[in-house]
């Protein structure tokens, strides 16, 4: 009966800690429609964050699906994708290297896993981190709890939740 009971306990505890990820999940990937400074109207879906270490400090990769609801083309410039830290510094998104100045929506089109590349410095990780996904409008990527982890130089670790 005792055994039972035990099982029975670790049943809910092991259930309760899986829907509480799931949920975390489904918060970080929680459909945004949000607007141009235009006023044209799109939908931002954070699908995954990773976090690298470079010779220069920290790339943080977030990959967004984005959906275009209008039968034109919108055209989102990538710097207005801001990334903020727990200090209030701010961080533009690159538009270096592979990274293309203009995200070009297709008309009622969608783009699956558009990647935004941030370089960070090392403490930029030790509280929450947003990112501004169209006008006066914020996602949490990382909650407040610190980075703990240590990472190399050249090694990535992926999250796809906000809990770090």
């Amino acid at each position: 009966m005792l055994g039972g009971g035990a099982a029975a306990v670790i049943a809910t505890c092991v259930g309760l800690s899986a829907w509480l990820r799931v949920r975390d999940a489904m918060q970080l990937s929680e459909p945004a429609r949000v607007e141009t400074y235009g006023g044209t109207n799109y939908v931002v879906q954070i699908v995954e964050s990773t976090i690298g270490k470079t010779d220069n400090g920290y790339l943080l990769l977030v990959a967004a699906r984005f959906e275009n609801p209008n039968p034109y083309e919108v055209v989102l410039r990538r710097e207005w994708f801001v990334l903020v830290d727990h200090d209030k510094d701010y961080y533009q998104a690159s538009t270096t290297g592979t990274q293309a100045a203009l995200i070009k929506l297709p008309p009622n089109g969608v783009l699956d896993k558009e990647t935004l590349s941030f370089t960070l410095p090392e403490g930029a990780f030790v509280g929450s981190v947003g990112l501004m996904v169209g006008k006066n409008h914020w996602v949490m990527i990382k909650d407040d709890k610190p980075f703990a982890g240590k990472l190399k130089s050249g090694e990535f670790v992926s999250f796809r939740r906000r809990a770090w």
